[in-house]
């Protein structure tokens, strides 16, 4: 019975998130859906799908993103990563154009320049703060 009253509690604060942050109400209705298959969960879920902008999913780092920029005219993507390296994608398909590796850290800062026919991707590299000596 817990469960239940668990999953209708986190569907409701999904559905009270919906406009404001309509990710994280998609998330939270998955969490509600997953911890009992309630009528709110399934109800918060329908929504949340409805409103979510998420409309691609690029794939290819092995850890999360540390950085990202877009250039400016908004056709490529440069992604850093926790897992030391640099990616380009195409905007439009969310394909991996190249993957720039041979980082020492993890990429905390990253920039997208076009130059007439070619791009470069100045990289700078921070230091996590913790676990240093």
């Amino acid at each position: 019975m817990r469960k239940i009253g668990d999953s209708r509690e986190i569907a409701a604060v999904a559905m009270s998130k919906l406009s404001v942050d309509p990710e994280l109400s998609l998330l939270l209705a998955v969490e509600a859906g997953q911890i009992a298959p309630t009528k709110e969960a399934e109800a918060a879920l329908r929504q949340s799908f409805v409103q979510d902008h998420v409309r691609m999913v690029l794939r290819g780092h092995g850890e999360g993103i540390t950085a990202l920029a877009v250039n400016s005219n908004a056709t490529l993507l440069a992604t850093g990563s926790g897992d030391n390296t640099a990616r380009v994608w195409d905007i439009k398909t969310g394909k991996s154009l190249v993957e720039l590796g041979g980082h020492d850290k993890w990429l905390t800062s990253i920039d997208l320049v076009l130059t007439d026919s070619w791009w470069s991707l100045p990289v700078s590299i921070t230091l996590p703060a913790f676990g240093m000596h």
